[in-house]
Order: structure tokens, then sequence, then C-alpha cells
């Protein structure tokens, strides 16, 4: 049962106001899981308990120095990474519940798969695109250059056709 509960009785000719403490019956932990190298993470602890409870973290077993509901490290490194147990205590009943979670720190960054995906569909259609049109001017060059190469060597056998000819005639003229 959480929460106090509060009896007005009579006695000896007079009310009496007594409350009565309980709780804390359950403990969370709420904050991500899993966090990248050199990002802040802040793990927050709660729990119903009458008179509000008490809470200290323990992490990998040991005892830290924050005393309040939420854990902060502004700059997570590889050794934060373990298992972060928040003791939750009502400190008149001294009753203790606890929570637990392991949180794992990666070196290589989380990827928001939403901007990834955007970004990459811009990138690879910008890539498709410029790929295609350098190939249709590359293509259109070398087809210009061919052509003329093609436009020239055979312009050049004419006229070398035309003097083999001439000179072919001249020579079947002098002939006794």
């Amino acid at each position: 049962m959480t929460g106090a509960t509060h009896i007005n009785r009579w006695r000896y000719g007079k009310y009496y106001h007594q409350s009565q403490e309980n709780g804390p019956d359950e403990a969370h932990i709420e904050g991500p899981l899993s966090v990248r190298s050199g990002s802040p993470i802040t793990l927050s602890c709660s729990a119903e308990s009458s008179p509000p409870p008490e809470y200290r973290w323990k992490h990998n077993g040991n005892v830290l120095e924050e005393k309040t509901n939420t854990y902060n490290v502004s700059n997570v490194r590889t050794e934060d990474q373990g298992l972060y147990t928040c003791v939750v205590r009502n400190p008149v009943t001294l009753h203790n519940v606890t929570a637990t979670v392991h949180v794992t720190v990666t070196a290589e960054p989380i990827i928001d798969r939403t901007r990834l995906s955007l970004g990459l569909i811009l990138g690879l259609a910008f890539a498709t695109i410029f790929g295609v049109v350098g190939l249709v001017i590359g293509s259109v060059c070398a087809y210009k250059k061919c052509a003329t190469k093609k436009v020239n060597e055979s312009s050049k056998t004419k006229e070398e056709d035309s003097t083999d000819y001439a000179n072919m005639k001249a020579q079947y003229v002098k002939m006794p």
C-alpha cells in the first residue's frame, strides 16, 4: 500500500490526527539504455512513498555521491557502462526498494534512422543525376571527336585515292 493513511480518532474527549507512513512499493528508472561515448545521459528514478523517499545511486555495485532522484553524466565514457541501481528508502519506515538498468556505451554514433534515410536518399539522388549528366556529356563529346576523326580520315583517303588513281592513269598512258 503506497501513500499515507490519515486517521482521525476520538480518544479521551479529543480528536487525534494519526498518519500512517508507507511505501515505497516499487521503483522505476527512466532514461536511455544505450548512449554514444561523449554524449550526456540522465537517469531518473521514481517511487511513491509517504513521506517522500530518499534516493541513492550505485554503479556496478559502487555507491555514488548522488542523493537525488536523477543521476547525470555530462560526458559519458566507456567506464560509465554497466548496471545502475537506484535505491529508494522511506526515512520513517526504513523500507527499501531498488530498480536496476544496464546502460551500454557505444564508441560509434547512434544512428538516427530518419535523418540517415533522408540524407542517404538525397545523396544518392544527386549522385545519380550528376552521374547520368556526366555520362551523357562524355558520350556526346566522345562521339563528336570520333565522328570528326573519321571525316578527316575519310577525306584524306579520298584525296590519296584520287592521287593514286591519277598516278596510275599517267603511268598507263605512258606505256607503249
